[in-house]
């Protein structure tokens, strides 16, 4: 792990540091994006999703208990939705309303609540109108029968609030992880295939995959710029694209101006 963090520090600055990678081997490098990746990966699941998803356990466990009544309770039956909810009574979750009236029947979306972005619970059907005016209807028949109360869906909260958490937890890093190293290898390939060809024209002597080896590193500084514009929101489009190709630049001229060593000792960060 010193190794590793070593890396990362001296990825973004020491062009001493390239010379070993540019004699080292890809597999290092390729091993050192992987874990890079997942390193921040892991920093944006632990800081953003993990609270988000106790945030949003936390707002439906207080919305059962601050805008339901003990005992409130609803019923699909049949293809029928029924419960002891005075008719017409109406929730606000900001731009969106939630109404449910049983006394409205029939499939027809309901004129009082045309104008209106959220969800209808009528007898029949469920309306759903959305903030561009599209609209949805799913009779009650389509949905199997359904009997809950306030206590009930809080116990259900309750039970299943860490297993669900772990889920959502698992599931994000796989896809976060995937997306990122994917986006990650696409950047490095292009501007190793750019570098390339900077390398003949100037006769250098790297060839395509030692370009892999030092972009799979010298894509550290810029992707840790991304990472803290995107906390800060700022808007600078393609500046972690110039530093990187900045580095690849800054490598090249090393390597006109000192060759490295084919012998050299490579990096390896397998421990």
């Amino acid at each position: 792990m010193i190794n590793f963090l070593e890396s990362v520090l001296r990825s973004c600055y020491d062009l001493e540091f390239y010379r070993r990678v540019r004699v080292g081997t890809v597999g290092a490098a390729l091993r050192y994006a992987v874990v890079f990746c997942l390193l921040l990966t892991l920093i944006f699941v632990l800081t953003v999703v993990l609270p988000g998803v106790l945030q949003l356990s936390r707002l439906v466990n207080d919305g059962l208990s601050d805008k339901l009544l003990p005992g409130s309770s609803f019923e699909i039956s049949q293809g029928q939705f029924n419960t002891n909810l005075l008719p017409g009574t109406e929730f606000n979750f900001g731009d969106l309303d939630l109404v449910v009236d049983p006394t409205v029947e029939g499939n027809e979306f309901p004129l009082a609540f045309s104008d209106r972005t959220g969800v209808f619970f009528g007898h029949d059907s469920v309306f759903v109108q959305r903030s561009d005016g599209q609209r949805e209807i799913t009779p009650f028949s389509d949905l199997p029968d359904l009997s809950v109360t306030r206590e009930e869906m809080q116990n259900i909260v309750f039970t299943w609030k860490w297993p669900v958490v772990a889920i959502i937890l698992v599931l994000a890093t796989i896809f976060r992880f995937l997306f990122s190293f994917l986006i990650l290898m696409v950047d490095v390939v292009v501007i190793s295939l750019l570098a390339l060809l900077f390398s003949r024209i100037f006769h250098l002597k790297l060839t395509f995959v030692q370009w892999l080896s030092v972009g799979f590193y010298a894509i550290t500084l810029p992707t840790l710029i991304d990472h803290v514009f995107g906390v800060f929101l700022f808007g600078m489009p393609f500046a972690s694209t110039v530093v990187f190709l900045m580095f690849m630049l800054a490598v090249a001229l090393d390597e006109r101006a000192r060759p490295a060593i084919s012998n050299q000792t490579s990096l390896d960060l397998s421990h």
